[in-house]
């Protein structure tokens, strides 16, 4: 109840997870057909950095730049078929980017 879960809203989030995760590819394969790097402009936002720590929900980071107990990555590397296939390789190209160039490894959890 404190986060107001319901089995509608439980049932209807996937499918919004999916087409979130389409709508953010969408917007990098525009960006990088425009020659740009990130979701808005030439330099990075609050929205690239959010979107590239958010990707560790979906596909952590290696074992080397984020040491994690073994369930825990087990966890997180536990997706559906659906969700699999909305996580366009563009985003996680732009998380390795985001890393290497402008956000803090090793990371530990």
């Amino acid at each position: 109840a404190k986060y107001g879960y319901t089995p509608d809203a439980g049932a209807s989030a996937a499918p919004r997870v999916h087409q979130l995760l389409s709508e953010l590819a969408e917007r990098l394969r525009a960006q990088q057909a425009a020659g740009r790097l990130y979701y808005f402009g030439d330099t990075p936002s609050a929205a690239d950095i959010y979107s590239a720590t958010f990707m560790a929900l979906f596909a952590p980071l290696p074992e080397a730049q984020c040491a994690m107990k073994a369930t825990t990555r087990a966890a997180f590397e536990t997706l559906d078929a659906e969700t699999t296939a909305a996580l366009d390789p563009i985003m996680l190209k732009h998380r390795d980017h985001m890393y290497a160039e402008h956000l803090e490894l090793p990371l530990s959890l």
